[in-house]
């Protein structure tokens, strides 16, 4: 890839004759991008990164970086076709990129893929080829997605589960097209916060037997007697045939991971609010609320009160989040749909404050 000048011209006895002058270059030999560029043996804090070799390479530039982040700061120089990776945080995606230098100094364009490291207790990994974990809906988690790199994923996506409480959620499972199996799907939460998932009461879903890609319900249970605060939760498809166990391997199927608060129930929600002035209370079971859940619209029927009523939403840590009058007791729509998707805590309180009622409701998009 270099241009050259040239001359000649004849010498002859007594006078050279008349110079000719001309160019050439010479041919480009491009510095390939490296093939088949792959990733094994990935653990919680390490990988192994390999690839093909590229004709008239000279070294090889690896940088990798968290998903998350902008800028490639970690790179190694390497002289072979493998290298390994060490010093990874536990259960992250990664981006990996490699370019070559080659022995005339010309420099390829980058190969690219991705890796995930696994939890460093309890790991587990599906292979997500044909199935794979579409769409995960509980309390205000709403996730669609396609296939985890490495049949895993540590979303980072939460969620607040109150105590004594039952949510209903919704899963689908995604095919190959025109392909279907039977899979199993199951939930866990780790309540005593070991790490493991196997502990009795952790599993609070399944394993449920479904055979389509429909979208499905499921109930989760959040016991009273566990210890508030966070903790993770796992979601599981396993193809039939498979025993589900929350610390399985390179079975078919899918792994992904999301964190829980486990709150306290509606009673220290209602402490934490000022209602200390109401001296009356009558049952929720009075007031009717429908549809619960709902995607924010609700009707309340209360047909017992003969006072103006106001009406205060409250989020589990017991912030306000909407208020309001209720102008007609019998049939009130209330719209909060611009709430995100969760479980709240409606309190309807009469004009002289001698009567309130109190019921919990869900909001599902």
């Amino acid at each position: 890839n270099t241009t050259y000048d040239w001359t000649v011209n004849q010498s002859c006895m007594y006078a050279n004759s008349t110079v000719v002058a001309g160019q050439f270059t010479t041919a480009y030999i491009p510095c390939n991008i490296p093939l088949n560029l792959t990733t094994s043996n990935a653990t919680a804090n390490q990988v192994t990164v390999t690839w093909a070799p590229v004709n008239g390479a000279a070294t090889y530039l690896l940088e990798y970086k968290k998903a998350t982040a902008t800028n490639w700061t970690n790179s190694i120089l390497v002289y072979g076709t493998t290298s390994a990776i060490f010093g990874l945080t536990a259960a992250t995606l990664y981006d990996v990129r490699l370019s070559c230098t080659c022995t005339n100094a010309a420099v390829s364009n980058y190969a690219t893929t991705q890796f995930t490291t696994y939890t460093s207790t309890c790991m587990a990994y599906g292979v997500n080829g044909s199935e794979y974990i579409d769409q995960f809906t509980l309390g205000t988690i709403n996730r669609l997605s396609g296939r985890e790199v490495g049949g895993y994923l540590n979303t980072g996506l939460a969620t607040t589960l109150v105590k004594g409480s039952t949510l209903t959620g919704q899963y689908s499972v995604g095919f190959n097209p025109g392909i279907t199996f039977g899979e199993n799907f199951a939930v866990y939460i780790d309540f005593n916060r070991n790490g493991t998932f196997t502990d009795a009461g952790e599993r609070v879903v399944g394993p449920i037997s479904i055979s389509s890609g429909a979208v499905f319900n499921f109930n989760v249970s959040i016991p009273t007697n566990v210890s508030s605060g966070q903790t993770k939760m796992r979601v599981m498809i396993s193809r039939t045939g498979t025993t589900v166990t929350p610390c399985m391997t390179g079975f078919k199927g899918e792994v992904e991971d999301y964190t829980v608060t486990i709150s306290p129930n509606s009673n220290r929600i209602i402490e934490s609010t000022n209602l200390s002035d109401l001296t009356e209370t009558t049952a929720a079971t009075t007031m009717q609320i429908y549809p619960n859940p709902s995607q924010g619209l609700f009707t309340i029927e209360i047909p017992e009160s003969n006072e103006p009523l106001s009406y205060q939403v409250f989020s589990l840590n017991g912030n306000v989040v909407a208020e309001g009058k209720i102008t007609d007791a019998t049939h009130a729509e209330l719209n909060l749909a611009d709430l995100q998707n969760g479980l709240y805590m409606l309190i309807v309180t009469s004009e002289t404050k001698t009567q309130h009622w109190t019921h919990r409701i869900s909001i599902m998009h």
